[in-house]
């Protein structure tokens, strides 16, 4: 359901854009899924902006009322107080988009983490297979050679849910190990 209101309000132009996030500010007024479609990781940066956009208008409008000198009439007075509740709604909601941008920034950096831990394995095993080879083809190595070799046991990453210092050896044979424990 989000995912179809997330593809409706990434169609909407900003006029548009900014009235479905005017609209769904309050917690007491919002549409949960219109809310958790403009906060996927398409829609948040936009989101975002355009709230803080609002909130920048609202608090420069202020200001110019503030200097006008028929401020102390009733009118005005009731003006302010809307624009004061606006001003502390939008922020309590520009503080949930920043929580769920860190939420996402997390989740990305994990994913690339990741990502970037198994292309090291990747490239760790390659060199493991390339030494492996030479012995068995019985290959005479160079000095080229034994410095990528020397690279399985130079370069360490973090390892384990201690996160110990891990040679990449040291990795590719604990892989090996928990493959064939698991098999």
């Amino acid at each position: 359901m989000a995912i179809n209101k997330a593809r409706v309000a990434a169609q909407l132009d900003d006029d548009g854009f900014e009235q479905l996030v005017l609209a769904n500010i309050s917690p007491r007024n919002r549409d949960a899924h219109v809310w958790a479609a403009l906060l996927t990781p398409n829609s948040i940066a936009r989101t975002h902006a355009t709230l803080v956009a609002a909130v920048q208008r609202n608090a420069s409008a202020m200001a110019a009322r503030r200097q006008d000198p028929g401020s102390d009439n009733p009118t005005y007075r009731q003006w302010r107080h809307r624009a004061q509740n606006f001003a502390r709604i939008a922020q309590a909601a520009l503080s949930e988009i920043n929580a769920e941008r860190r939420t996402l920034e997390a989740a990305a950096d994990k994913s690339s983490a990741r990502r970037y831990r198994e292309q090291l394995r990747h490239l760790a095993s390659e060199i493991a297979c390339h030494q492996q080879r030479s012995d068995i083809a019985g290959i005479n190595p160079e000095d080229h050679d034994h410095q990528l070799w020397n690279v399985l046991d130079t370069i360490s990453i973090p390892h384990g849910p201690e996160s110990t210092p891990t040679t990449l050896r040291d990795l590719l044979d604990d892989t090996e190990r928990r493959q064939e424990t698991s098999a």
